[in-house]
């Protein structure tokens, strides 16, 4: 992978969730790539012509709804192999081998770099954009948290004949104990860093990007652990989160705001024990 490309992927990390928490790799046959891709121009051309904004960058709505394009592209084209790839990490999971999960993870998230590349890249290629002008877009309404709260959520919405799979106060529920669950791991990683500092990290302590990839696989472990508890997968939770229009519950939002300020006053550099 190139660093430009490389770059343009890192730039769309907060549009991962358009292939879900775990991203996974399909072989797909020369027959189905060329079908996939020109289902996928055709859903782009239905668009309309890209339209851009006086700064010269594409304009939100259709912004908006090339990512909704990309979701059911994503989706669409990993469905099945998403399956199979969660079923083998979870079995990991259950058998305790830590280390296998951990690769497995890390496998299955390479593998959603380069997943989402290609989707993108094709993207760019038939509207015509070069990936700069793409990256910049991304980033100015992915740096807004209005604009990109109304990106990601319509990325996880349900269609609209679907019905909730869960009851709004089972929804609740999950969610608070994942939000639990979360702040335990991050204290826990908090406080193994602390001790590593104190007894002197030495020569191979952790770097940064090690700590981030360790907290994603924590966070991924817990999806994971969730589903074992529920039987409930974190696109089906985010699903019913908006279908019972929960993140304006106030007990929700004293929640996320209370994590939120506990997370700002945690220092990274003492997650270097995990």
């Amino acid at each position: 992978m190139t660093s430009s490309n490389k770059g343009l992927i890192y730039g769309l990390a907060a549009v991962g969730a358009l292939v879900g928490g775990a991203v996974l790799f399909h072989i797909i046959t020369n027959k189905s790539t060329a079908s996939s891709g020109s289902r996928l121009a055709e859903d782009i051309d239905a668009l309309g012509t890209p339209q851009k904004d006086a700064r010269g960058i594409l304009t939100f709505p259709y912004f908006k709804d090339l990512m909704g394009v990309v979701s059911k592209h994503s989706k669409e084209r990993f469905g099945q192999e998403k399956k199979e790839l969660l079923a083998q990490r979870r079995e990991l999971l259950k058998d305790h081998k830590m280390d296998e999960y951990k690769e497995k993870v890390q496998d299955m998230m390479r593998k959603e770099e380069q997943n989402l590349q290609d989707i993108m890249m094709e993207v760019v290629d038939h509207i015509g954009l070069t990936e700069q002008e793409f990256m910049y877009a991304n980033q100015t309404y992915m740096s807004n948290p209005q604009t990109a709260q109304i990106i990601m959520q319509a990325q996880v919405a349900p269609s609209e004949d679907s019905a909730p799979k869960l009851t709004r106060q089972k929804t609740k529920e999950i969610f608070l104990f994942t939000e639990e669950q979360k702040m335990q791991k991050m204290k826990q990683m908090m406080s193994q860093g602390m001790k590593k500092a104190m007894l002197g990290g030495g020569g191979n302590a952790p770097s940064g990007m090690d700590n981030m990839m360790e907290i994603m696989i924590q966070q991924i472990q817990l999806t994971d652990e969730i589903f074992f508890k529920y039987g409930v997968d974190e696109e089906e939770l985010n699903s019913s989160m908006l279908q019972h229009n929960l993140m304006h519950d106030p007990e929700i939002q004293r929640t996320m705001m209370m994590n939120m300020q506990v997370l700002q006053q945690m220092d990274p550099g003492m997650m270097g024990g995990y």
